[in-house]
């Protein structure tokens, strides 16, 4: 998932620029510093995704994963799936990750959070989900008209997520899974519309409570360990104390950490030390000194 960013993008394209991977690309139709004609590579496939404009925390980006995972399964099928974004970058060599989900095969790698507090991001129905960001003055109109709605249903005790009969569960939006999974997940587009068109953040939320109460709960590689067990390295997994950090974004400070987690992706990048912090972990994975 794309919309900023190239000197990101390009580095993480040929990073993954393995004949063994094939790329499925989105691309916000909002971008204006990416275009899908100007993305290259030599040995993995490339593959457009026909865009659908993408709002943060709106249903939108639960929409464009699952036109992610169907353009995928028509070209494969996969061993794996991965979700990226342009923040991203692999934390192994090629050679690591093939061998490693080689070795795993028929595990999920997806982050499921012991916090349970965010319940509500489903129990209540944010209408207007798409005006989160609240860029424009009518986003922000209309997102204030949603939390009134919001504080209405608190007041009357309405949970509309009670009727799915689902243990709720929430984690880190990333994640890796296997062609089972995705086939389980496409055969149950329609539950996930019914439970997060009107959620809220839900892109955090879905995949994590459908395989919380799926037979494949029990091929986790953990439950209730957020990040660990889907294998990305982020900031959110522990407290910046006395850090200036925007964003969530890694810092070179973070190197040594980020090489010893044992994780295979992290993000974010986009800070200033983002492009000197990939090409020290490209010097690392790559032999270089």
């Amino acid at each position: 998932m794309l919309h900023h960013r190239k000197d990101l993008v390009d580095l993480l394209i040929a990073e993954l620029d393995d004949a063994r991977n094939d790329l499925f690309v989105h691309i916000d139709p909002k971008s204006k510093d990416l275009d899908f004609k100007n993305l290259h590579t030599n040995h993995a496939g490339l593959f457009r995704v026909d865009p659908i404009e993408v709002n943060w925390g709106g249903y939108s980006q639960i929409r464009c994963e699952l036109l992610l995972m169907k353009k995928a399964k028509e070209q494969g099928p996969y061993a794996y799936y991965h979700l990226l974004q342009g923040s991203s970058f692999p934390l192994k060599s090629q050679d690591e990750l093939h061998t490693f989900y080689d070795t795993h095969q028929g595990t999920e790698f997806i982050a499921i959070d012991r916090n349970l507090s965010f319940r509500e991001r489903v129990s209540h129905h944010y209408y207007f989900n798409e005006c989160i960001a609240m860029k424009t003055r009518k986003q922000r109109i209309l997102w204030n008209f949603s939390m009134k709605i919001i504080r209405l249903q608190d007041k009357l005790n309405i949970d509309h997520f009670r009727k799915f009969q689902m243990s709720f569960k929430k984690g880190f939006a990333l994640w890796s899974i296997t062609d089972a999974f995705l086939d389980y997940v496409l055969n149950h587009e329609r539950i996930i519309r019914k439970m997060m068109r009107f959620s809220h953040c839900g892109d955090e939320i879905f995949m994590q409570t459908l395989v919380y109460n799926s037979p494949f709960c029990c091929k986790l590689n953990f439950i209730d360990e957020e990040f660990s067990s889907s294998l990305w390295y982020s900031t959110w997994v522990y407290e910046d104390v006395g850090l200036k950090r925007n964003q969530h974004n890694l810092l070179f400070c973070d190197l040594d950490d980020i090489l010893n987690s044992g994780a295979n992706f992290a993000r974010k990048f986009e800070g200033e030390d983002g492009i000197a912090l990939i090409n020290a972990i490209k010097d690392k994975i790559h032999g270089k000194k």
